[in-house]
C-alpha cells in the first residue's frame, strides 16, 4: 500500500512541481514564528522534483542562522554548513555537509515528503531515516509537501512519526492532539460500568454452581 502511495504522488509531484509553488511555500516558511526564533535550523538538500530548499538554505546564512545538512550512514543526522562551500556529493547522489560539527539546539527540522497525511505522518523514500532520527530529536518538525499530495491516510506503521507542521503552497497546518473533553469521559464511564456488570452477572451465575459442586 505505501509503495503505491510512493509511485503515485512521485508522479503527481513531478507533473505539479513548479518554481511559482516552491515561492509560496517558501515565503510560508520565513514567516513562521518556528523559524523566526530558531537558532538552528536542519534542513534538507533538495534534488530533482523535490521541493526547492536552496533559496532557503541561501535565506538563513544570509541572516546569520546556523544551517545543518543531513548526512547518511548507517543512520542520519546533520552537520554543520558554514556556506555552500562546505558542501560535498554524498551518498544517493545528495550534497552533503563535508563537516564533522552536529551541535544544533533551539533548532526546527525542515522535512521532506512525497505525501503527507491529516494525521501529519510523511511517506518518504522508504529508507527510515527520518522515523529513526525523530525518535531522539525533540525540535520543531516542519514537513513540505504539495497541496495536492496532502491525502487522507499514509498508512502509517507503529514505528512512523509525524511532523508537527506542514507547509504546503496553500498555507499552513499546524498539529492539534485532540482534547479530551466530557464525552470522552462519558464514554469510558459507559465502558467501565458494562464491564463491572458484566462481571458481577457473572459472578452471581457462576458462584452458586461453583459452591454446589464444592460442597456435593
Amino acid at each position: 500500500m505505501k509503495n503505491d502511495l510512493r509511485v503515485k504522488y512521485k508522479k503527481i509531484r513531478n507533473s505539479i512541481h513548479s518554481e511559482n509553488l516552491d515561492n509560496l511555500i517558501y515565503n510560508y516558511i520565513i514567516g513562521l514564528d518556528e523559524f523566526i526564533y530558531a537558532r538552528d535550523i536542519l534542513i534538507y538538500y533538495s534534488i530533482n522534483d523535490e521541493i526547492d530548499t536552496l533559496k532557503l538554505i541561501k535565506y538563513s546564512l544570509e541572516h546569520k542562522k546556523r544551517v545543518f545538512i543531513p548526512r547518511c550512514d548507517d543512520d542520519m543526522d546533520f552537520y554543520l554548513v558554514k556556506n555552500l562551500n562546505d558542501l560535498v556529493n554524498g551518498k544517493f547522489n545528495i550534497m552533503v555537509s563535508k563537516s564533522s560539527v552536529n551541535d544544533y539546539c533551539n533548532s526546527i527540522c525542515i522535512t521532506p515528503g512525497i505525501c503527507f497525511d491529516k494525521a501529519f505522518y510523511r511517506i518518504g523514500y522508504g529508507k527510515g531515516y527520518y522515523d529513526r532520527f525523530f525518535n531522539t530529536y525533540n525540535g520543531v518538525k516542519i514537513g513540505l509537501c504539495y497541496d495536492d499530495c496532502l491525502i487522507d491516510d499514509t498508512y502509517h506503521d507503529c514505528y512512523d512519526i509525524p511532523v508537527d507542521i506542514i507547509v504546503t503552497d496553500k498555507g499552513v497546518k499546524r498539529y492539534e492532539k485532540r482534547k479530551s473533553n466530557w464525552i470522552d469521559f462519558l464514554f469510558i464511564f459507559v465502558f467501565l460500568l458494562q464491564h463491572y456488570v458484566q462481571m458481577r452477572l457473572l459472578q452471581a451465575y457462576y458462584l452458586p454452581m461453583f459452591l454446589f459442586q464444592l460442597y456435593n
